[in-house]
C-alpha cells in the first residue's frame, strides 16, 4: 500500500492508523482512568437492564420487531476486553479497573457474576506477564478506586 494518497486533488501522506481508536486513546496515560471508570458506569448501568430482546411497539402498542440484544456476558467482554489489553501494563488503570469489577460483584445477582469473575482472573494475569517484579504486580493488583490515591 502507497504512503501516499490524493486528497481534494492534491497528494497527502497518509497517517499511520492505530490498531483501534480505543487504543489510540489509551495510549495516553491521562485518559486510562477516567476511561476504565465510564466503563464500570456504563455496566452498572446494565445490572439494571432486561437483556432478553428490544421489542419495537407501533401506536398502538402492538409488537412489530422483536430484536435480539447482546447478553451480559458479551456486555462486560466489550466493557472489559480491550481496556483490560491495554491496561495491563499501567498500574493506575489495573487498580482502577480492579476496584470497579470487585464493586460490580458486590451491586450483581450471583448469576451475573462469573463474566466479572473472568474478567478480573484475566487481568490479574495480564499484570503477572508484564510487571517485572513482583513488587510491582503486589502494586498493580491492589484495587484503588482512584487508581493511585
Amino acid at each position: 500500500m502507497s504512503d501516499w494518497m490524493v486528497t481534494q486533488g492534491a497528494p497527502r501522506r497518509r497517517r499511520p492508523r492505530a490498531s483501534s481508536p480505543l487504543r489510540e486513546h489509551l495510549r495516553d496515560t491521562f485518559w486510562f482512568a477516567p476511561t476504565a471508570a465510564m466503563v464500570g458506569v456504563f455496566v452498572v448501568w446494565l445490572v439494571a437492564q432486561e437483556l432478553d430482546a428490544a421489542l419495537h411497539r407501533d401506536r398502538r402498542g402492538v409488537v412489530r420487531l422483536v430484536q435480539p440484544v447482546p447478553g451480559w456476558a458479551e456486555l462486560v467482554d466489550l466493557g472489559f476486553a480491550e481496556v483490560r489489553a491495554c491496561a495491563a501494563g499501567s498500574p493506575q488503570v489495573t487498580r482502577r479497573l480492579l476496584a470497579g469489577l470487585d464493586d460490580l460483584l458486590r451491586l450483581v445477582p450471583p448469576e451475573r457474576r462469573a463474566p466479572l469473575l473472568r474478567h478480573r482472573e484475566l487481568l490479574r494475569q495480564a499484570v503477572e506477564r508484564t510487571a517485572p517484579t513482583p513488587a510491582d504486580r503486589a502494586f498493580a493488583l491492589r484495587p484503588d478506586r482512584q487508581g493511585i490515591g
